[in-house]
């Protein structure tokens, strides 16, 4: 039986840490895009100069990618806590 409120609280304590990292993003939203412009721009990228994916400078594309992150994670997070 003290596994299974231990699994219980593991499970409370991902749902938690989603929606904290969910809610830091929103909180941090100019912050939050710098860092996904930084990513996507493969601003810097000398360890892997050959990529499969091209560079994104498309704000909008940007965005998108921002607003998906964030709302994967809200989702985990609700979905942890059903």
């Amino acid at each position: 039986m003290a596994i299974r409120h231990l699994k219980i609280v593991f499970v409370g304590f991902i749902s938690l840490l989603c929606l904290i990292y969910a809610a830091q993003n929103v909180a941090n939203l100019d912050a939050c895009y710098q860092a996904f412009a930084y990513v996507l721009g493969a601003a810097d990228h000398q360890i892997y100069p050959g990529s499969i994916f091209p560079a994104v400078q498309n704000p909008a594309v940007i965005w998108l990618v921002l607003v998906v992150v964030v709302g994967l994670e809200f989702i985990a997070g609700l979905l942890a806590a059903k």
